[in-house]
């Protein structure tokens, strides 16, 4: 049912049942455009720490269906969606910048598009982008793993969550963070994540597991419990940890 209010479907009023100091206070830039399209302009929003220092390492939040069938659906583009609000602010507390984007009926030109256009533009906008991470949860997932396996060479990091996974040849040393619900219903999802798992664990990946046992399909946003507070800051220690380090290996800048 849609809110009254701001006419967004119920899920899409769902923020991150976590929290930390600094979220409100994060610095937010809305509506960069990266693309043109015959539709109009594809753009992205910034999440930041509100006093940054140097270059920040950059997550992210990959979306892997169309803006078009979204805003039928839940009456808004994805990244106007709460949750990605809220993870967009979490990652910026933790030090870090997000970038959540706008999409048109092509979901995997516009990641790559994206990605081409944080290269090449941005640092003008204090981003790091030789420490690029991802997430994506859900239907999203494989549309992260594509540009996983197609960006091989850039990504520091992925996180996937809850998500509709396959085996794919990834490069064995990007640390992948695998988070699965328990009690997911969503038919065939937790098979497919348990057969990546063992072709990951089969080709000796960087991988780490988390199975929160009592987790529901999007429990970051469903379920309020010291299990979920806790995944959810386990993500984003596994990002802080594995963006930290400058290419070369050495201190955060």
């Amino acid at each position: 049912m849609a809110d009254t209010h701001d006419g967004r479907h119920e899920m899409a009023r769902k923020r991150v049942l976590y929290d930390l100091p600094g979220t409100a206070q994060v610095d937010v830039r809305r509506g960069i455009p990266y693309a043109a399209t015959d539709a109009g302009e594809l753009t992205f929003d910034v999440y930041r720490p509100s006093h940054p220092v140097g270059l920040l390492p950059v997550v992210v939040f990959v979306t892997g269906v169309s803006d078009i069938g979204a805003r039928e659906q839940l009456g808004c583009r994805i990244n106007e969606m709460e949750a990605y609000i809220s993870w967009g602010r979490l990652v910026a507390a933790s030090g870090m910048a997000a970038v959540t984007y706008t999409t048109d009926a092509d979901p995997a030109a516009n990641g790559l598009a994206l990605l081409s256009y944080l290269r090449s533009a941005g640092g003008a906008l204090g981003l790091d982008t030789n420490r690029l991470g991802m997430w994506a949860g859900s239907g999203n997932v494989l549309k992260a793993l594509d540009l996983v396996h197609h960006e091989r060479t850039s990504i520091r990091s992925a996180v996937f969550c809850y998500g509709l996974m396959r085996p794919l040849d990834l490069p064995a040393e990007v640390p992948l963070l695998v988070v699965r619900a328990g009690r997911d219903e969503t038919p065939g999802f937790n098979e497919s994540i348990d057969l990546f798992v063992a072709a990951a664990l089969q080709r000796n990946l960087a991988l780490t597991l988390i199975n929160h046992s009592s987790g529901r399909h999007a429990f970051d946003l469903q379920d309020d419990s010291a299990a979920t507070r806790a995944v959810v800051a386990e993500i984003l220690r596994f990002l802080a940890t594995h963006l930290s380090a400058d290419p070369q290996g050495g201190a955060s800048r």
